[in-house]
């Protein structure tokens, strides 16, 4: 659930990236809601099942003992991704105004980061592990979604470059 629910949103999230640089796929930039809501249902699922193992992980002694840096980000990444949801109907964005309405649903990057760090924090020893070892098996999924995550940030940070130069 947690991996389809990072690729739902970072498809989501790098079509605005990939419909400036590439034409052909302008048809698609019409599902990007859908892709993020879906993602985020996924995402809301993990948690729920994360919940049922991990059940210390969310009670406040766990918490007062320092702060689980994982789940911590991934917690503010999933406001981020409701408060998009809650904001993205046509009716909400006329009553918040076109400004407002972008500058809430630009978060959304802010989100991908701490998703990213999310998954670093929780795997990154595990990929370590397989790389030291030798890379004798298949890596964990994880690390496809680290890569994917960087695609995904990378793009967009390419579109503000691109944007920028434009406008001089």
């Amino acid at each position: 659930f947690a991996d389809t629910s990072i690729y739902l949103i970072g498809l989501s999230m790098m079509l605005a990236s990939v419909c400036y640089f590439w034409n052909f796929f302008d048809r698609f930039i019409t599902y990007r809601k859908q892709l993020g809501i879906v993602g985020l249902l996924f995402g809301l699922v993990h948690v729920y099942l994360s919940y049922g193992v991990l059940q210390k992980l969310f009670m406040i002694e766990t918490w007062q003992k320092g702060i689980p840096w994982g789940p911590f980000v991934c917690a503010i990444a999933t406001v981020i991704f409701l408060m998009m949801m809650l904001v993205s109907p046509g009716l909400v964005a006329k009553r918040l105004g076109g400004q407002l309405w972008r500058t809430i649903l630009r978060f959304g990057h802010v989100a991908v980061i701490l998703i990213w760090l999310h998954v670093y924090f929780l795997k990154f020893g595990y990929i370590l592990k397989w790389y030291n070892e030798g890379m004798k098996t298949f890596p964990s999924s994880s690390l496809l979604v680290l890569a994917f995550m960087t695609v995904v940030i990378v793009l967009r940070i390419a579109l503000w470059v691109a944007l920028a130069k434009k406008k001089y």
